[in-house]
């Protein structure tokens, strides 16, 4: 199973040495939006609530909910914004869905504390929708794009530069299966999710050159390779077939060879990929030898996919022995271990909830409460099909999938990746972008 390698605090005193250089300034690629001795205007104060967002995603989980409550202060503050349109505006009839949603696993318990948890959590999809609709008239886009490219390469860099400060224990890590140490907590699957949503929002932004564009982005690919997380090379690689067919449809469909060329190609380059980077020949590995131990049978607590196997059988049977399941939010923490013991006897799992966010509904709120979340997670991908807003059908899909191995939507950084990149996406077919260089 993954460990954490490196401490994340490690970051702020490199912070702090750059914060003191250059006097404080909130600086993303040339963009500034705040100076030290200049008051800020009300349109940079969005701006630099969305940089601090993005450095509390990375360095502090404190900071990152001040500023979602700052944003919802923002949108209440802007309610002229979004008043009207709160029962016709398709995003945030969506937005506020999970929060009715929510009550399906809560009037089983109804005083239990962690089902409040649970809905702060849910409540940053009302949040960024509301708060990026009343943001929309006058956000600038390019800006945004360019903070979080500098947030993407900010933790990157982190990570490179432990890699390199201890590569030779690192090595060894990879070797047994790990990731490299991230920000963010050390969540790497989180933190890989993460530079998938950079992924997406620079292949089909419009303010980049194509060559720039295309070096970032097999940059970024590179990188995602040599992070060894699995979740987000599946991601990654959906992200990428959505963007290919989005944009070369009609070629590909007028001369059908060229989608065997293209699926030659893809091919052609996963296997280049396999035989360039270490790291995948040994997740590979590693993945195959997990699984040889779990069909041994018993609980294999020192492998990763052991004990994801484990609690996903444990939360299945609790869910045939209990009708079809209704537990409610608390109840999952509650009756899974149980469940686990009388699989596993004497053994107690590491783990609450399952490694499915399909399972953790249906746990939760029953067959049919899964059914609805199922329905209303899809929903942005048949919005972004029908509008033929292509990012926003290639992040909703990925995340999808990403669901299948991870309960991603049921905590604080999951929601968020999922939440604030989805509205950003989702808010593109209403405001497009001409781009200065032509196709791109």
């Amino acid at each position: 199973m993954s460990v954490n390698l490196v401490e994340a605090n490690h970051v702020f005193p490199i912070l702090q040495k750059w914060f003191s250089k250059t006097g404080f300034p909130v600086i993303c690629f040339n963009y500034a939006v705040w100076i030290p001795g200049k008051v800020m205007t009300k349109k940079q104060i969005p701006i630099a609530l969305f940089f601090l967002m993005l450095f509390g995603l990375l360095c502090s989980r404190a900071i990152l909910s001040i500023t979602e409550g700052c944003w919802l202060v923002y949108a209440l503050f802007h309610i002229h914004d979004w008043r009207k349109k709160i029962f016709t505006n398709p995003l945030l009839i969506w937005s506020l869905c999970p929060v009715f949603l929510f009550l399906l696993g809560t009037w089983q318990q109804p005083l239990q504390i962690s089902n409040y948890d649970f809905l702060l959590t849910l409540s940053a999809y009302p949040v960024a929708a509301f708060a990026l609709v009343s943001w929309q008239k006058d956000h600038p886009r390019k800006s945004i794009h360019r903070i979080w490219f500098a947030a993407t390469l900010t933790g990157i860099l982190y990570s490179l530069f432990y890699f390199f400060q201890n590569y030779q224990s690192l090595l060894e890590g990879l070797g047994k299966g790990q990731s490299l140490p991230t920000l963010m907590d050390q969540d790497h699957l989180r933190f890989g999710i993460f530079l998938c949503a950079g992924l997406t929002i620079l292949l089909f932004s419009n303010s980049v050159k194509p060559i720039v564009k295309a070096c970032l982005a097999v940059g970024l690919l590179g990188f995602l390779l040599f992070l060894s997380v699995r979740t987000a090379w599946v991601m990654a690689l959906v992200i990428v077939l959505v963007f290919v067919l989005g944009r070369y449809q009609d070629s590909l469909l007028k001369k059908p060879f060229r989608i065997v060329l293209f699926l030659g190609l893809l091919l052609a380059g996963i296997g280049l990929a396999y035989l360039v980077f270490p790291t995948i020949q040994q997740k590979i590995a590693y993945s195959l030898y997990d699984w040889q131990q779990i069909q041994k049978g018993g609980y294999q607590p020192d492998y990763s996919d052991g004990t994801r196997w484990a609690v996903n059988r444990a939360a299945w049977e609790a869910i045939r022995h209990n009708g079809g399941s209704n537990l409610g939010w608390a109840g999952i923490t509650d009756s899974l271990p149980v469940y686990f013991a009388k699989l596993y006897p004497g053994n107690t799992p590491g783990f609450r909830w399952p490694f499915n966010q399909y399972l953790f509904w249906w746990m939760g709120a029953g067959w049919w409460g899964m059914l609805l979340f199922t329905a209303w997670l899809l929903y942005p991908m048949i919005e972004g099909i029908r509008k033929k807003n292509h990012a926003l059908t290639a992040w909703s899909l990925a995340l999808a999938i990403a669901c299948l191995v991870e309960s991603n939507l049921a905590f604080q950084f999951g929601v968020w990746l999922h939440a604030w990149p989805l509205v950003l996406l989702w808010l593109e077919e209403k405001k497009p972008v001409i781009s200065e260089y032509g196709n791109s």
